[in-house]
């Protein structure tokens, strides 16, 4: 081989080596640079409920979800994450007695027990305001039973919140019609509720749906509770996210607010709705009072209540409205 022939063999093997060398460098340097997903980054984050599951939990069928976009399927349950500073269930408290399990009430133990997410079916809501003892349904705004929903409540003798939908921390979970997103001014905020209010009024106060960043938001949240005062109504933190600032704002206005104490149906295993509803007992037991919290889609949830009930009637616990406990100047 001529020299002139190798020159040019070595300069070829040169660049195809320089071009493997360049696509090698490429890739790995698109790796390092992909963004870090929210749930690597150790940021806590809202877990988006799928469609599948919604359609079980709300009995939403395929043909109305693809009659509209408004579908329940958009308007998903409370996302709930875990605050560090939940009372847990000890083993002392948990201590069984002859009557169904269910401990002794201290000193006459309220339970306050509200449903979120009516709104969506008349019929729905019907077994849980027929429970043997006063509950609570907080009713989304802008859904086709919405005002429906609320009155029924009222006729049965229980007590009607609104469910403000807040945005939460994962922008891809849609809070529904009328929500109060992070991107409003204060007024456009209270505006917001209080046309949400005029649509199931009249009611006995507020509590958020979702609402994991908003109830972060200190400004977005005095402009809730500005409403409220104006009413003359009470805001409920359902304590979404362990990071809220509602009792800030309210101390701010020298106002209270009403905190949940529990989650009932984070599953809808029966046994794990029992674990929390009796984890329930022993704040209440240890309070003086607990609110606990479940949902319409619930379909077993008025079934056990009404199981448990007698037992709970007979241990001496007492059945109130959030109403009740925010005149109670004991508030926790």
């Amino acid at each position: 081989m001529s020299q002139k022939k190798k020159k040019l063999s070595g300069t070829v093997v040169l660049i195809f080596a320089a071009a493997a060398a360049f696509c090698i460098f490429a890739f790995f340097f698109i790796l390092l640079m992909e963004p870090v997903s929210r749930s690597d980054s150790g940021v806590s984050d809202d877990t988006p409920v799928s469609s599948d599951s919604l359609d079980t939990q709300s009995g939403i069928t395929q043909d109305n979800q693809s009659d509209s976009d408004e579908s329940e399927a958009a308007f998903p349950p409370d996302v709930i994450t875990i605050d560090p500073h939940d009372p847990y269930i000890s083993d002392e408290s948990a201590a069984k007695t002859d009557d169904g399990g269910i401990p002794q009430a201290v000193n006459g133990a309220a339970l306050c027990i509200i449903f979120d997410d009516g709104g969506q079916r008349l019929e729905q809501v019907l077994p849980f305001i027929q429970l043997p003892f006063p509950v609570t349904v907080a009713v989304l705004p802008g859904l086709p039973d919405s005002a429906a929903v609320a009155q029924a409540v009222r006729e049965s003798g229980n007590e009607v919140l609104l469910h403000q939908p807040m945005q939460a921390q994962n922008l891809a979970v849609n809070p529904g019609p009328g929500a109060i997103m992070p991107e409003m001014q204060v007024a456009e905020a209270a505006e917001t509720v209080r046309r949400n209010l005029a649509e199931v009024w009249p009611v006995a106060g507020i509590n958020n749906h979702e609402g994991s960043l908003i109830t972060e938001i200190l400004p977005l949240c005095g402009a809730v509770l500005d409403v409220c005062g104006q009413k003359e109504i009470f805001f409920l933190d359902s304590r979404t996210t362990a990071s809220s600032v509602v009792r800030q704002a309210a101390a701010e206005r020298n106002m209270k607010v009403l905190e949940r104490d529990v989650f009932l149906d984070n599953t809808q295993a029966k046994e794990d709705i029992l674990k929390e509803f009796m984890r329930g007992l022993s704040v209440a037991n240890r309070s003086g009072y607990a609110i606990m919290i479940g949902h319409v889609w619930s379909s077993g949830l008025p079934d056990l209540l009404n199981e448990l009930y007698p037992a709970l009637n007979a241990a001496g616990y007492r059945f109130v409205k959030p109403s009740e406990l925010y005149i109670d100047v004991n508030i926790k």
